[in-house]
């Protein structure tokens, strides 16, 4: 899941985090153009023009729900703007995943975790997005995001150890092709693998 935006020109720009409104629009409000209360319906949008306005939606409370279109009592929204020159997308992701997944601090005598589980060599645009564990022990998740306009190739390196294997995982986080340590990630896509240790 992406986290941020960027408005920029050739030169300058910004990136915009949401932490904690993650619904975002760009240049008008025209999410609610699927109905109204009389009854209207507007056709959706084909696409969306290029515009520095960003709307975000810190309440969801505009869609024809039982919820009132109010909200007792205050409440916090937090966003992070990184400015910065010419547009990188490996930076802008960067910001934004530091900014939505930030770093968990725990009390410990020792250095709790010596070794990273997984390394990326070779693109400064593919990033793991997520590790997670799952329902079998000695296996984990592992999505790797690219920002690349174009395919990318990227080598795992397993600093804390190597899997037994890793398989990409075609949907459903089921096992599917065995990779070796190198595997192709596609332009602004996804690629999910299951390791197993």
């Amino acid at each position: 899941m992406q986290r941020w935006i960027d408005i920029s020109n050739d030169r300058d720009g910004i990136t915009w985090c949401s932490l904690d409104a993650p619904l975002v629009e760009s240049g008008a409000m025209t999410a609610n153009q699927s109905g109204t209360w009389s009854g209207e319906r507007k056709p959706w949008l084909k696409k969306t023009e290029p515009s520095s306005t960003v709307y975000s939606w810190v309440m969801n409370n505009h869609w024809f729900t039982n919820f009132p279109l109010t909200q007792d009592g205050p409440v916090t929204f937090r966003y992070r703007i990184l400015p910065h020159g010419a547009y990188d997308a490996a930076t802008s992701n960067h910001f934004g995943l530091e900014q939505a997944q930030p770093l968990v601090h725990i009390a410990a005598k020792n250095n709790a975790i010596s070794k990273t589980m997984v390394a990326l060599e070779g693109s400064p645009s593919v990033s793991v997005s997520v590790i997670k564990s799952t329902a079998e022990a000695g296996a984990v998740i592992i999505r790797l995001r690219s920002v690349s306009l174009s395919d990318e190739e990227v080598r795992l390196t397993w600093p804390a150890g190597n899997p037994k294997r890793v398989n990409v995982c075609e949907k459903e986080e089921v096992p599917g092709v065995l990779v070796n340590n190198s595997v192709k990630v596609p332009a602004n896509g996804l690629i999910t693998l299951r390791a197993e240790f």
